[in-house]
């Protein structure tokens, strides 16, 4: 596996952070663009079960080519030094699909 961690500072609110999706078997872009879909985000201490926050995700030229984005609301990154983890789910009218690999 890829490290992909990424370097975040405490109680920043920027940059926005960009997401691209693609087929596993294909590897074509996931047209996100039904408005009905929705990506979100939920983190958590590395390791652990509590979800510290999530955030919804925007998409990037309506999601045809499965690229969202988001960044940190204020006060979100007010947490201790340290690894953290990111869970993604993309809802596709009710059926998800988790993207998490601890």
């Amino acid at each position: 596996m890829v490290d992909e961690r990424i370097g975040l500072v405490q109680g920043d609110d920027l940059p926005f952070i960009r997401l691209q999706f693609s087929d596993g078997q294909t590897g074509a872009a996931l047209n996100l663009s039904d408005p009905e879909v929705i990506v979100s985000v939920r983190f958590r201490a590395h390791r652990q079960a509590e979800v510290l926050f999530s955030t919804i995700c925007e998409k990037v030229d309506g999601g045809h080519q499965g690229v969202v984005r988001f960044n940190f609301a204020p006060d979100l990154l007010d947490v201790p030094a340290g690894l953290y983890e990111a869970e993604v789910e993309i809802d596709f009218e009710g059926q998800k699909q988790t993207i998490y690999d601890p």
